[in-house]
């Protein structure tokens, strides 16, 4: 008895170590480059960072993470009645649900006051949609934890899945969509500080994203 309640101990003591080393943030080659006109800022971590890439490529911007970051354009302001898209390629599934998608009603992103939403994928068939007010983890809100949908593509047999993204705000809801089909919707008015503000793109660490797409609408 005392030598498997040992190895039940041990096995409770690896397999967390083991995870961590699977989990660790990669380095990344080219780690730092930002394509033209947009800005970058990582998510504050203990331990230090290890800078994502994001360039152009084609028609549209890649991203290589590295620690978890946003990417924005201080032009790219949404106000009013408004609709962000973006189509997000993601090359292959993580480990564990890791977010990548858009974000909007972006303010202070350069200060430690950064304010903005975000609606982003999981890689695993969820959705997940989060506030961020500040840098501390005391201060992301959870307004959709990971949720399954039926309207999130399924992988190829490479493992790459292609998914569009659209947040359409209106006068007094906010709908978020997959591929065209609403999965979550919620007041307006229940978004803190406002909707009116940048929209830009999330990536969470150690993935590898394709965007295209990428635009506001103002609504009819």
């Amino acid at each position: 008895m005392r030598k498997t309640v040992f190895t039940f101990a041990l096995g409770a003591m690896i397999a967390p170590a083991l995870l961590a080393a699977q989990d660790a943030t990669k380095a990344v080659a080219g780690g730092g480059e930002v394509a033209p006109g947009w800005q970058m800022r990582i998510d504050p971590r203990a331990g230090g960072a290890t800078p994502p890439k994001f360039v152009a490529m084609g028609s549209g911007w890649h991203a290589t993470t590295g620690s978890r970051a946003i990417f924005w354009r201080t032009g790219d302001v949404a106000k009013g009645n408004y609709t962000v898209d973006a189509t997000f390629t993601l090359s292959k599934p993580p480990g564990h649900a890791e977010a990548y998608g858009l974000v909007f009603s972006g303010r202070d992103l350069t200060t430690p006051k950064q304010n903005y939403m975000y609606f982003t994928l999981g890689g695993n068939g969820t959705f997940l949609i989060k506030h961020r007010a500040g840098d501390a983890d005391s201060e992301i809100h959870t307004i959709a934890d990971w949720t399954p949908s039926d309207a999130i593509a399924k992988a190829d047999p490479s493992g790459k899945s292609t998914d569009k993204l659209r947040v359409v705000v209106g006068p007094q809801k906010v709908q978020y969509m997959i591929n065209g089909k609403e999965v979550y919707s919620m007041d307006r008015a229940n978004i803190p500080g406002g909707a009116d503000g940048i929209a830009g793109i999330r990536v969470s660490h150690n993935l590898d994203v394709h965007i295209s797409d990428f635009k506001i609408t103002p609504n009819k």
